[in-house]
C-alpha cells in the first residue's frame, strides 16, 4: 500500500511563534537522528514525497534522545522490535493504524523504562494486552474511541499501573457506567468521558469518581442539557470541558464546585445564552471559554464575569458581542481575551475601555471586518500579542508605536488580510516586533 508520510522533526532549540522544521522522508531525519528529540509519521493526508507507509524503518533505536514518537493512519502490521530501546522516549502516539495487530504488537514497548503517555485511540481494540500492566511509569493512557473495548479486563489491568493520572476513555461504547474498580486507581486526577449517548449513567459514575481526587473532567460531545446533582460530589474539580452540549446556561451544580478554575462552554449548539450572576461564586475561576455560541447575551456575561477578581483568560470568539459594557474596565487580572470574528464592536470604545485594564498581554481582533485599526490601540501599552489578522487592514495608526511592550503581531491570512503597507509600517515604527502569519501562542 503506497500513501504519503510526513515527519515534523523538533530539535532541542524551541520554536515559540513558528512551524517546528518538517522533514518529509527518514534519510534526511537520520542525517541528524542524534538531535531528534520529537519525531511524527503520519500517512493520513497527502504530501509533497510519496513513500512506503507500510513499515517503520528497523533502525529506529538511531534516535536515541527522542522524547516523543508518533507513528498514525499508517498501514503498518508491526512495530519496529527496537522500539523499546528508545529509553528517553516518554510519549508514544500509534493511534489509529488499523492493520497493526494491537493486541501483539503492543507488547513491544513493554521495558521501556521512561514512557509516561501513551495513545491508542480508534484503533480497533477489543482486548487491551495484559504485558501493559508492566509500563509502570505510565501517567496516561487513552484508549478513547475503541468502540468495542473490553471494559472489565481493562480495568482489571488499570489497577496494576501505579502511577496513571490521566484516563481518555471517550467514545468507548463498551463503557455504560464508570466500573466500580476505578477506587484503585489512587493518582488518578483526570478522565475524559466525551461522545457517548444519553444511556451512560452519568450520576453513578460521578459517585464513584467522588472517591478520588479528580481535578479535571471531559464531559464535551455528549448531548447534555442538565447535569446530575452527584457532580458536586467532586469537590477537588479544577477544570470541566463541556463544549459542544446543550445548555442554555452554566449548570447551577457546578456553582458548588468551589474550586473550579477553568470553565469551558464552546459550540453549544446555539442554546447557550445566559452567564448569570450566580458565577461570581466561583472566586476562583482563572479562565472560561465561551466561543462559538452566536446567542450569547455578551453585555450580561461581561457584566457578571467582571466579579471574577482572578479571572485571567476569556474567550468570546464568534458569539455577536456588539457592545462592550464600561464593566470590561474592572477586569483586574485579565490578561489574554479573543473578541476574533465579533464585527459589530466599536474598536476605538473597546481600546478605550481597555485601557483600564493594566493586566491585558494578548489581545485577539482577527477576522472582525476592521480597515482602519482606531488610534485608541495606542492605549493598551501591557500588551505583548496582537491579533488582527484577517481584517482588510489598509491604516496602521502612528500611536502603535506606544506599544513598547508588544513582542508579536499575528497578521494571519485569509479572505481578507493587512494590507503591505500596514505591515511595513508596524515593522517601521516597532522594529523588535515580530510579525507572524501563523499563530502559536504560549502562556
Amino acid at each position: 500500500m503506497k500513501l504519503f508520510i510526513f515527519i515534523f522533526v523538533v530539535f532541542s532549540t524551541p520554536c515559540i511563534f513558528g512551524q517546528p522544521r518538517v522533514f518529509y522522508n527518514f534519510s534526511d531525519a537520520s542525517k541528524i537522528a542524534d538531535s531528534v528529540q520529537i519525531l511524527r509519521i503520519d500517512c493520513s493526508h497527502g504530501n509533497r514525497s510519496a513513500v512506503d507507509c507500510d513499515s517503520i524503518p528497523k533502525d529506529l533505536d538511531r534516535f536515541k534522545n527522542l522524547t516523543q514518537l508518533s507513528i498514525t493512519e499508517t498501514g503498518i502490521r508491526v512495530l519496529p522490535e527496537n522500539i523499546n530501546k528508545l529509553h528517553r522516549l516518554k510519549y508514544l502516539d500509534i493511534s489509529t493504524n488499523y492493520y497493526l495487530d494491537y493486541e501483539k504488537e503492543l507488547c513491544k514497548i513493554v521495558g521501556s523504562d521512561s514512557l509516561e503517555q501513551l495513545r491508542l485511540g480508534r484503533s480497533n481494540i477489543k482486548i487491551l494486552p495484559k504485558c501493559i500492566e508492566q509500563l509502570k511509569t505510565l501517567r496516561r493512557l487513552d484508549v478513547s474511541h475503541n468502540y468495542q473495548l473490553d471494559i472489565e479486563s481493562t480495568f482489571s489491568i488499570l489497577k496494576n499501573l501505579p502511577l496513571l493520572e490521566s484516563l481518555s476513555m471517550g467514545g468507548v461504547r463498551t463503557l455504560k457506567v464508570i466500573p466500580k474498580d476505578i477506587i484503585e486507581l489512587k493518582k488518578l486526577n483526570f478522565i475524559s468521558l466525551s461522545y457517548f449517548d444519553k444511556d451512560f449513567d452519568f450520576k453513578s459514575t460521578f459517585s464513584r469518581l467522588s472517591n478520588l481526587s479528580i481535578t479535571s473532567i471531559d464531559l464535551s460531545n455528549n448531548g447534555l442539557k442538565s447535569l446530575p446533582d452527584e457532580i458536586e460530589d467532586l469537590q477537588f474539580l479544577e477544570k470541566i470541558d463541556l463544549n459542544e452540549n446543550y445548555f442554555d446556561s452554566i449548570p447551577n451544580q457546578l456553582f458548588q464546585l468551589p474550586n473550579l478554575k477553568e470553565i469551558s462552554f464552546q459550540a453549544n449548539n446555539d442554546c447557550l445564552k445566559f452567564i448569570n450572576n450566580q458565577i461570581s461564586k466561583l472566586k476562583k475561576l482563572e479562565k472560561i471559554t465561551l466561543g462559538n455560541n452566536g446567542k450569547l447575551e455578551g453585555q450580561t456575561a461581561i457584566i457578571n464575569l467582571s466579579k471574577l477578581t482572578n479571572l485571567k483568560f476569556l474567550d468570546f470568539f464568534s458569539c455577536g458581542i456588539e457592545n462592550i459594557p464600561d464593566e470590561i474596565r474592572n477586569y483586574k487580572a485579565l490578561e489574554r481575551l479573543n473578541l476574533s470574528r465579533n464585527s459589530k464592536i466599536d474598536f476605538s470604545d473597546l481600546f478605550n475601555k481597555l485601557s483600564s485594564v493594566k493586566t491585558l498581554k494578548y489581545l485577539d481582533i482577527s477576522d472582525n471586518k476592521i480597515s482602519s485599526l482606531p488610534k485608541e490601540i495606542g492605549l493598551l501599552t501591557s500588551l505583548e500579542y496582537l491579533c488582527i489578522g484577517r481584517n482588510p487592514i489598509i491604516t496602521i495608526p502612528d500611536e502603535i508605536v506606544k506599544l513598547k511592550n508588544l513582542k508579536v503581531v499575528n497578521v494571519n491570512r485569509g479572505k481578507y488580510k493587512v494590507s503591505e503597507s500596514g505591515i511595513n509600517k508596524i515593522k517601521e515604527l516597532l522594529p523588535n516586533c515580530q510579525i507572524v502569519t501563523d499563530w502559536i501562542y504560549r502562556d
